[in-house]
């Protein structure tokens, strides 16, 4: 997984200002991450427990793409674009996401906002940020409260499996509503972006 914007905190005690602690960390950090901004947070502010919200985006590319196979699942049969979208309305509102995710935790209550399917040229806003959809990609965006672990890759592999005629929206009712289920598709890391976390 990637992400595009990702909050840290830590308790610094260090005679460098700000903008110099920002440059002594991008130059010591791997090339593969960049400290964009760095701000004084309030006592009690925790990086993760004070999310009120994250947007994940997922990406699917219809046909072998070697330029993309590190951001994207290459998924080379057919999907019903319409169908998923359908089945996309299922995985929102408060629910038990517990059959969607890899916890031992019994609290599987999150609340999904949003699960949009968008496809070909259409474009999604994310934070005022236009998202286009390249021809041959479908993004999957997911909008919550909170994630348990792998879940957002399962909706996704319970989207797709959907979409290419595997599984219906009735095995899907069927799992979130507690009855039995087939184990769900974790759809392959690489294509997961954390597109931003909400705060106060």
């Amino acid at each position: 997984m990637s992400a595009r914007v990702y909050a840290a905190n830590a308790h610094i005690d260090s005679p460098l200002s700000i903008d110099r602690l920002k440059l002594a960390l991008n130059h010591f950090l791997p090339n593969d991450i960049l400290v964009l901004s760095i701000e004084e947070a309030k006592p009690g502010f925790h990086a993760r427990h004070s999310a009120l919200g994250k947007t994940y985006v997922y990406r699917i590319v219809r046909r072998k793409s070697p330029l993309r196979r590190r951001h994207a699942w290459e998924f080379w049969f057919k999907l019903d674009v319409e169908k998923m979208r359908k089945a996309a309305h299922l995985f929102e509102g408060a629910k038990d996401f517990r059959p969607f995710c890899q916890t031992r935790d019994e609290d599987g209550l999150c609340h999904v906002r949003h699960v949009r399917v968008s496809a070909g040229h259409e474009r999604i806003v994310i934070d005022s940020y236009r998202v286009p959809s390249p021809p041959d990609e479908v993004l999957v965006t997911v909008e919550g409260d909170r994630f348990l672990y792998k879940m957002v890759r399962r909706i996704v592999g319970a989207l797709v499996a959907c979409g290419s005629g595997r599984l219906t929206q009735k095995d899907i009712r069927a799992a979130l509503a507690g009855k039995p289920y087939r184990p769900f598709q974790t759809a392959p890391a690489q294509g997961l972006l954390l597109y931003s976390v909400d705060y106060e």
